[in-house]
């Protein structure tokens, strides 16, 4: 089984698709990675079938499901639900206009396994300045601890348990 399944929803935005889908193929970890592609125009589709291979993703067109018009994250999120828990594993969601550090996925990991009760943990993003981007601008002083909080999570790059799932 594998670690987590990861998944990135896509929209055309095809050049920071590239630099997402890279980010993750980079990344060590026994993890499954799925991209699902919402309708895109047809040059982010072309890219997509051909990148498939090289940075090794499962690609689901999401037309070949259903005949409804992006947005269709909803859907997205039920297939990879069920594909998590079929694995039982947690799934991890990395949009596609973010683009991880290489120990993004294993710090998500590693604070899932060391802590208890956890539901869903969320890395901070950041712009190409490094500052915050929203929803986590109301976090003023920049550090690696790891924070409980009440505040909004973004699904930009968000972990969510297998309990949760």
């Amino acid at each position: 089984m594998p670690e987590a399944i990861i998944i990135t929803p896509v929209k055309d935005s095809l050049e920071t698709t590239k630099l997402t889908i890279e980010a993750i193929s980079k990344t060590e970890g026994d993890f499954e990675y799925f991209v699902f592609n919402d309708f895109s125009q047809p040059p982010t589709k072309k890219f997509l079938n051909k990148a498939k291979n090289k940075f090794d993703f499962q690609l689901i067109h999401l037309e070949h499901i259903t005949s409804t018009p992006s947005p269709n994250y909803k859907l997205v999120l039920e297939i990879a639900q069920k594909i998590a828990l079929d694995k039982k594993c947690p799934l991890i969601i990395i949009e596609s206009d973010v683009v991880i550090k290489p120990n993004t996925i294993a710090g998500l990991l590693k604070i899932l396994n060391q802590k208890t009760k956890v539901g869903v943990v969320g890395a901070i993003t950041v712009d190409k300045s490094g500052d915050y981007n929203f929803p986590y601008t109301f976090e003023k002083d920049k550090s690696d601890k790891i924070l409980n909080t009440s505040h909004s999570l973004s699904f930009c790059c968000t972990l969510l348990s297998h309990e949760l799932l």
